[in-house]
């Protein structure tokens, strides 16, 4: 049986959006998960997520994957709102306040939809390293090289190896067409030649 203060009636666990200071997502993560462990309040606090995703990119003509937030400022907070752990949550270093609705004057947190959250997490646990199958590229397309020592190059698809994110692409050198492998991270899509 939950807990709940001063005979609240018990609620069910929602997501909640709780705004950061700039930069202190991680260390609101950790005092939240610290203060709700220390106070007891496991049963009332659940997950607490920073949304970050991988995102690959080129790095000295290297393909590197970094991670990024993509809801900079915000950490999602699976909590049954009490008014104890709406205390501790709005009480914790770095915190600016919930995710409300109706404006300035409305202070009452607004619980995310099941459908937001359900796609926040998809993309939170989502596997860079799987294969970019989805390629907007066909052979015979033309693009254009955006880095790497071919930049400003427009080339011709003719194969690509989706296992490695690479494509293959026919270049014009010396009045010559040469076979290039690039990173898919190298090229853009361009207008034929005329």
């Amino acid at each position: 049986m939950t807990d709940t203060p001063q005979g609240e009636a018990p609620r069910p666990k929602r997501w909640y959006a709780v705004h950061t200071l700039s930069g202190h997502e991680n260390k609101v993560l950790h005092y939240l998960k610290n203060s709700a462990e220390a106070l007891a309040l496991g049963d009332q606090i659940g997950e607490v997520v920073i949304p970050i995703e991988d995102v690959p990119e080129m790095r000295e003509g290297k393909r590197v994957t970094t991670k990024r937030r993509f809801l900079p400022g915000y950490v999602l907070i699976e909590m049954e709102l009490t008014s104890q752990s709406r205390y501790v949550v709005e009480n914790t270093p770095g915190v600016t306040g919930f995710v409300t609705t109706g404006g300035r004057s409305s202070k009452e947190p607004a619980p995310l939809r099941p459908s937001d959250v359900e796609r926040i997490l998809q993309q939170v646990e989502r596997k860079s390293t799987a294969p970019e199958t989805d390629s907007a590229y066909r052979p015979g397309d033309f693009v254009k090289v955006v880095d790497g020592p071919f930049s400003d190059f427009v080339g011709v698809v003719e194969a690509f190896d989706t296992a490695k994110g690479k494509v293959t692409i026919a270049v014009s050198i010396f009045g010559r067409p040469t076979k290039v492998e690039l990173d898919l991270l190298q090229i853009e899509p361009a207008p034929p030649k005329a």
